[in-house]
């Protein structure tokens, strides 16, 4: 049996994403005969002043900026309208379902990593651990710079950047150049690491999510008050309003109650004010996939959301989270995904409607299934050739 240490999002993690795929890789490489644990990390706080200067060197400084004032006011106004002690609750609903992940007992920091000798294997987890605007403290966490000896690879791991700007190219490729394997989650990463580094295979593996069954899922979902009613379950970590105004009509006028969950990210924001019919704030991530279970459709800009509502047949709408011409954009993981589906039409755009989308396009979930079984196939072989 050899011991597996995994990187993701996983510590003090409150994105129900984040910590589903934490839970799933773990569960999948343990059930391989493995010994699988999440390497616990917490980073000492960047200050702001470090945040400005590297955001002047990486040309981010006005979208830094910015997102720091909206940050501070939406800070404001949660204060003054008490919303702290829901996002508590919040928070608090995520610490029991993260502590049955298998973990480390030690919580590592930047200046303890190094010591982190452990493990024969080294896995850089699924999601967006290869996101270039994380601080520097992450980065070494996440590109394994840290290890010593032992197999270091990646599993689905996430750049979210269609274009990865050119004074990350040359860190990338000696960041990658003595791991063992390399897989990532989106097609696109496949081509941007490919002609970074051009002497590594380059593969493309589904999101851990996918890999276990349907069943397995069910078995953790927690049982839902909301089972027998018509309802429209929207989840949104965007802030877009028109999103929200679109569904609210759309949703009175088709008789459906809107279910929410507030206040993601841990912060209070003013568009989540008044949207919604039940608005949830101690949702633990058991409850939140019975939500998508039960749900008649499924609303959203999250990646997991819309895997989710994949593994339990739901029919789902999407939303852009940011245009596409953002430097910040996220879609390309949608699109990835979407595509390998074939269920590109279930983006709403200025083009279309809602009810287009929810009544006259039917999910084939035949075809889906069958695509998500096949590529699951090879997911998991690439992880039993990491484990050898």
């Amino acid at each position: 049996m050899k011991k597996v240490g995994i990187t993701t999002h996983y510590t003090n993690s409150c994105n129900y994403g984040g910590v589903l795929q934490a839970y799933a890789l773990c569960t999948v490489i343990n059930n391989l005969g493995e010994d699988a644990k999440q390497i616990c990390y917490v980073p000492k706080n960047e200050s702001m002043v470090n945040r400005i200067n590297r955001a002047f060197i990486e040309h981010r400084f006005v979208p830094v900026l910015k997102n720091q004032c909206i940050s501070s006011i939406n800070n404001l106004i949660g204060k003054i309208i008490n919303s702290d002690k829901k996002i508590a609750v919040l928070r608090k609903s995520f610490n029991e379902f993260r502590f049955s992940i298998p973990h480390t007992n030690i919580i590592y920091d930047e200046n303890t990593i190094d010591e982190c000798d452990d493990f024969d294997i080294y896995i850089t987890g699924s999601d967006q651990v290869w996101n270039l605007t994380l601080n520097d403290y992450y980065k070494k966490f996440y590109w394994l710079t840290f290890v010593k000896s032992g197999i270091k690879a990646s599993y689905a791991a996430s750049i979210s950047s269609k274009n990865i700007p050119n004074n990350y190219k040359n860190l990338i490729k000696k960041w990658l150049y003595d791991y063992d394997y390399i897989s990532v989650r989106e097609k696109s990463d496949v081509n941007n690491l490919t002609n970074i580094i051009n002497d590594k295979n380059i593969e493309w593996v589904m999101d851990p999510t996918l890999l276990l069954e349907t069943e397995q899922w069910e078995k953790i979902a927690e049982p839902n008050s909301y089972q027998n009613e018509k309802y429209v379950f929207c989840y949104f970590l965007g802030n877009s309003i028109s999103a929200r105004k679109r569904i609210k009509l759309w949703a009175q006028n088709n008789n459906y109650k809107i279910i929410t969950i507030p206040y993601m990210l841990g912060q209070f924001r003013c568009c989540d004010m008044n949207f919604g019919d039940e608005r949830l704030f101690d949702v633990s991530p058991e409850r939140w996939l019975a939500l998508i279970r039960d749900a008649d459709i499924v609303c959203t800009d999250s990646f997991h959301a819309v895997v989710f509502s994949l593994i339990f047949h739901k029919n789902f709408i999407v939303f852009r989270r940011t245009s596409d011409r953002s430097k910040e954009s996220m879609n390309e993981r949608l699109y990835s995904l979407l595509n390998m589906t074939n269920c590109e039409n279930r983006i709403v755009s200025r083009n279309n409607t809602i009810d287009e989308i929810v009544n006259r396009r039917i999910l084939d979930y035949n075809y889906i299934d069958e695509k998500i079984k096949k590529e699951k196939i090879k997911s998991i072989n690439y992880l039993k050739n990491i484990i050898g």
